[in-house]
């Protein structure tokens, strides 16, 4: 049971790569979709306008947020307890960091190429406008992980292994994830400490079971 974490900068072609890898590896694509799934099945309808938004002083030390945050670190590690899946973005090669079996994965590229990117796929007309949705996003993005678990997101120390697409094209970057993936599967060590180590939390497990099994 292995998991992949891609965490990617806007526009740089990360979710469709993490999308081709989880079909050719045969494991599951988990994406904020299903997180809120989750969430909606627990009645935990705020996620949206936490993740969504940038947190403010009051917001992020408020008892809602909190509980909402603690029980969405609690789904992150039941989903990879689950195994075999492929998590975009969240912060999760942050909570899953430990986990000898967790492949954590960067994708980015130059700000020109995802300028670029994102007027093709946005239908965006002008650059300016590209760049400053490229920049809203990516402020929302970090301020989640950073707030969520105190911790830089972009250092690349985070990473297992970090791709430019703005000079690698998506085929290669695929390739290389899904041999690394095999490669270290086949060297994790019996003693070390995997996700499937993780305690389990009975009700939710099902759950998580449930939609990602639907979700074929």
């Amino acid at each position: 049971m292995d998991v992949i974490t891609i965490s990617r900068l806007v526009g740089s072609g990360g979710t469709a790569i993490g999308k081709e890898v989880a079909k050719r590896l045969d494991y599951k694509y988990v994406d904020i979709e299903l997180i809120h799934k989750i969430m909606d099945q627990y009645g935990e309808t705020g996620f949206g306008n936490i993740y969504d938004s940038k947190l403010s002083i009051w917001d992020r030390y408020s008892g809602i947020t909190s509980d909402l945050l603690n029980f969405f670190k609690r789904i992150m590690l039941s989903i990879a307890r689950y195994g075999n899946v492929v998590i975009i973005g969240r912060g999760s090669f942050v909570s899953l960091g430990k986990y000898e079996n967790v492949l954590d994965v960067m994708i980015y590229a130059p700000m020109s190429s995802r300028i670029n990117a994102i007027m093709e796929s946005r239908g965006i007309a002008d650059m300016t406008t590209a760049e400053k949705y490229i920049i809203n996003k990516e402020k929302i993005r970090q301020s989640f992980i950073e707030n969520t678990y105190n911790i830089k997101w972009n250092q690349i120390e985070n990473f297992d292994m970090i791709f430019n697409t703005g000079k690698l094209a998506p085929s290669l970057v695929i390739e290389s994830i899904i041999m690394a993936a095999k490669s270290h599967a086949k060297t994790t060590s019996i003693t070390s400490t995997v996700t499937s180590d993780i305690e389990e939390d009975e009700i939710l497990d099902n759950a998580v079971k449930k939609l990602l099994e639907e979700d074929l």
